[in-house]
């Protein structure tokens, strides 16, 4: 790696642990929410809130991993 490849490398690795870090500590705080004593709540309402964690965690990753973009094949529906 060249100086400015390690710098950039440095970098990212401190930004990425402070921030997933502090990601792993709101989800810490989420499973807090799921102390029946102390919150009511339908599964419905659970789905809802970890589909829309696992949606922007996906959309999140496709930027780090480039996906190779699929040829899609076209076909008329008649035949």
């Amino acid at each position: 790696m060249t100086e400015i490849q390690n710098e950039r490398n440095k970098r990212f690795k401190n930004l990425a642990e402070k921030r997933t870090q502090k990601i792993l500590d709101t989800l810490d705080l989420i499973a807090n929410l799921s102390v029946r004593n102390n919150y009511d709540y339908s599964e419905e309402e659970v789905n809802e809130m970890f589909n829309a964690i696992e949606n922007k965690t996906s959309e999140v990753k496709k930027l780090f991993i480039k996906q190779k973009a699929q040829k899609t094949e076209f076909k008329f529906s008649d035949n």
